[in-house]
């Protein structure tokens, strides 16, 4: 994008960590059902909008059908979910809030998270 003007207009996401651990599992449960035990999916809300990723290969046809306003998709393959999502978020100049995720985050996303300032508040959510 040229421009992230767009994002002033988005509805602001929910930091609550159970609506976006529920959103997450939401959007991850229309994968089939071994991609579901395969790949993770991440809702990271930030001050201005929720960036969505999956883990692994980026988010599919079907996943990005089940996007609301306001939701916008970090796409970097071979990465994991909770680190594509910060990336994103930092590419775009947006200050993560929270995070829920459909799987249990792994150690070296955890060490990612805290390194980026966050905490995790469950095995599936974090706070900054």
């Amino acid at each position: 994008f040229k421009s992230l003007d767009f994002l002033l207009y988005c509805p602001r996401p929910s930091h609550d960590v159970k609506v976006l651990e529920a959103r997450a599992n939401e959007i991850h449960s229309v994968l089939n059902k071994y991609a579901q035990t395969r790949r993770t999916t991440a809702v990271l809300a930030t001050n201005i909008c929720a960036i969505v990723s999956c883990g692994g290969r980026d988010i599919n046809g079907k996943q990005r059908k089940a996007l609301r306003t306001g939701e916008f998709v970090a796409k970097e393959k071979k990465l994991h979910a909770e680190v594509k999502a910060l990336r994103k978020a930092r590419q775009w100049g947006l200050k993560p809030k929270a995070l829920g995720v459909s799987r249990k985050i792994c150690p070296n996303c955890t060490a990612f998270i805290i390194k980026n300032g966050g905490r995790l508040t469950s095995p599936t959510t974090a706070v900054w």
